[in-house]
Parts: C-alpha cells; structure tokens; sequence
C-alpha cells in the first residue's frame, strides 16, 4: 500500500507530510516539490488502486491571504498574476483565477477513486490527533508515540522554522486562525468574492462561508 499526497500550495502539506512519516514510518509522501506532481488534479489512473491519498486543505479564506504572501508569480494554466507585495488589490478577474484552481483541484483529488484523509491546517496547528486518528485508520495501523508532535505552542507562527529547520520560532497569536483575523487582511469585496465563487458544498463538513 502506497500513501500519496496533494493540497494547495500553502495548505500545509510539507508540515503534514513531516509528521506521517515521522509517526508511521512512512517514506516519498512528498514526491517531487513541482506543480504537476504536488498540486495537479487527479484522473485515476496514476497510481494502483490500493493507493491511500492525504489530502492538506486550508480555510479558502486563510488560504488566499497565504497564497497572496507566498507566490511570486503564480501559474494557473498558463494564466499569470503579478507578485502584490503589500495589500491585496487584485480585481475580481484576477482573484478568480486562484478561486478557480482552489475549486477544480479539490474536487478533483475528493472525486479521486482511493481511499483518503482530509487533513485541515488548522487541525495540524491546534488538533494533531486528529491527524494522526486519520491516518491511522487510513494505513490500518498505529503511530509511534515517540514520534508524535503535539499541538504548536502558541508562540510559534511557522512550525516549519523549529520543527524542520531549526529556526528560531516566531511569536504567533493563535486567534489569527481561532478569530479568522486573516480576513482584516481582505477588503470586503474580496470576502464577498470568496463567499460567493468557493464551491462550500465540495468543503461541507470543513469550512463554512462568512454570512
């Protein structure tokens, strides 16, 4: 049995990767860091059929606020959007563009034929257990306690930075995710967007939109 992996860029999926394999002694969950392989949808037919899939996914509104700090020039099908450095002034038609490819690739890796574990961010931040009951029930075996990480002390904003390379961690308020303080970050026509275009059917039982 083999255990794959796809989220979003940003969703934490080298930090979740980390931690499985760290605890079941797992190895390759990553892959190749490349788009096509990482973040491309799912048709099926790429792995056997006894493959196991984790799947990282972020609040779609968390999401967008990291994605606008991290990416430099993103992609989506040949479509480019430049690098904003401070606020977040994209126009509607530029904001759906990573709507859409949120939308599309999530449905594709649920619609997926193999079995799977949809691991929230927010979770890995505050509940790992709950990541390590998933998977655990997803690979039908048990994670070595010595290996589990527990919940991020709230002074950590970038678990990466400690955890994975030995970076001095950075002070993090917790409500930046427990109060949604990312949506200061977002003018009210953005949230509007968001509401409006993320497929919340597809992500019922995760997230809920903003009434």
């Amino acid at each position: 049995m083999m255990i794959k992996q796809r989220g979003a860029e940003r969703s934490g999926t080298t930090m979740a990767a980390k931690m499985v394999q760290q605890a079941f002694g797992v190895s390759g969950l990553i892959g190749k860091r490349i788009k096509p392989n990482k973040h491309a949808v799912l048709t099926g037919n790429e792995w056997p059929a006894d493959t196991v899939l984790m799947i990282n996914i972020k609040d779609p509104y968390a999401w967008l606020v990291s994605w606008h700090a991290w990416h430099k020039q993103s992609d989506f099908d040949g479509r480019k959007i430049p690098r904003q450095k401070r606020a977040m002034t994209y126009t509607r038609e530029e904001l759906a563009i990573p709507i859409d490819s949120y939308n599309e690739r999530y449905a594709s890796w649920f619609a997926a034929p193999y079995a799977s574990a949809t691991i929230r961010y927010e979770d890995i931040l505050m509940a790992p257990a709950v990541l390590y009951e998933k998977i655990a029930k997803l690979l039908n075996r048990q994670p070595d306690p010595t290996q589990m990480w527990g919940a991020m002390p709230p002074q950590i904003v970038r678990p990466g930075r400690t955890k994975m390379r030995g970076l001095p961690p950075i002070k993090f308020d917790r409500a930046y995710y427990t109060e949604k303080k990312y949506l200061d970050l977002l003018q009210p026509r953005q949230i509007a967007q968001i509401t409006e275009d993320i497929d919340w059917k597809l992500l019922e039982g995760l997230y809920e939109p903003i009434m």
